[in-house]
């Protein structure tokens, strides 16, 4: 009995989270990035948030896992996306440096949608690729790396970088871009030590 009441519990928080989206459950909430030699707001790092209607706040750790389970992360991960850039572009008008990152789970990353959402979501935003840095796991790396490496490559980005902590980065890899586009990087790439909650 009590198994059968975790399974009935567990389809119960499935079906709560697949209409979360539908049911504006989600909201996006913002920690600042500032530059540590001066102390000078350079961005923000977009954190997704999920108030139930009757459950209120639920933890980031108890519900990704479960839409990356279920595959729903891939809509959630490309809502939360748009949200981002939308927000930023309307920050740029006051501040045309800031910038805005986005944690990306290894299953976007690996979803045949990924290019197309990261590149619309900013189009739609009419903003630059370099206004987007895109945080992967490190586990984005083991999955499929050479299908990983193809969609960085596809967004124009040059680097991708092991963030070993606050203060240093390792490069961990050089993606080749095309010579002759004149245009700068894309999309920078990060790849968090520690993964923080989107």
């Amino acid at each position: 009995p009590a198994m059968h009441a975790d399974v009935l519990a567990r389809l119960d928080f499935q079906v709560e989270l697949n209409n979360a989206l539908a049911d504006d459950q989600f909201r996006v909430d913002y920690q600042p990035i500032v530059r540590l030699d001066t102390g000078e707001l350079y961005g923000a790092e977009a954190l997704l948030r999920w108030h139930h209607g009757t459950r209120g706040p639920v933890p980031p750790e108890e519900f990704i896992p479960v839409a990356e389970e279920i595959g729903l992360i891939n809509d959630i991960g490309l809502w939360v996306l748009r949200e981002a850039v939308g927000e930023l572009a309307g920050l740029r008008r006051l501040r045309p440096d800031l910038a805005i990152s986005v944690n990306v789970s290894p299953r976007e990353v690996m979803d045949r949608r990924f290019v197309a959402g990261v590149t619309g979501a900013l189009a739609a935003a009419n903003l630059p690729g370099d206004a987007l840095t895109v945080e992967l796991t490190e586990t984005a790396l083991t999955g499929d790396p050479a299908l990983v490496l193809r969609h960085l490559v596809a967004l124009k980005v040059v680097r991708l970088e092991h963030d070993a902590g606050v203060r240093e980065q390792k490069e961990l890899a050089v993606a080749p871009v095309a010579a002759a586009d004149p245009e700068p990087a894309a999309i920078h790439a990060t790849c968090p030590s520690v993964r923080r909650s989107f």
